[in-house]
C-alpha cells in the first residue's frame, strides 16, 4: 500500500505551454471544454456533496500521506455504498 502511496506522490504535473498556462487554464475557453465543464457540475461535484452529507467536512489526519489515505478510505466507502444501494452482490465462489 505504501508503495501505491509513493508512486501517487510522484505523479507528473500536467506541463505548461509556452504562456505558462496549463491545460485546465486554457480548457473553459473552448466550446467543448466549456460542455465539458457543465457536466462536470452534474457528475463530479454531487460526489463531493455526498461527501459532506456522510460527515467530511474536514480532514481528521495531518500531513499529505495520511490524507490521501484517508481520501481512499472516504472514496471506497462511497463506491461501496453505491454498490450496496444498487443491490449489487459480488458473484458466488464456486
Amino acid at each position: 500500500m505504501l508503495q501505491l502511496i509513493e508512486a501517487w506522490l510522484k505523479a507528473p504535473v500536467a506541463e505548461r505551454d509556452e504562456r505558462g498556462r496549463r491545460p485546465m487554464e486554457r480548457k473553459p475557453r473552448t466550446r467543448r471544454g466549456r460542455a465539458a465543464d457543465r457536466q462536470r457540475g452534474a457528475t463530479i461535484e454531487a460526489v463531493f456533496g455526498q461527501m459532506a452529507m456522510r460527515g467530511l467536512n474536514r480532514f481528521v489526519l495531518r500531513g499529505i500521506v495520511k490524507v490521501r489515505v484517508e481520501w481512499s478510505l472516504w472514496r471506497a466507502t462511497h463506491n461501496l455504498l453505491k454498490l450496496w444501494r444498487a443491490g449489487w452482490a459480488p458473484p458466488a465462489l464456486a
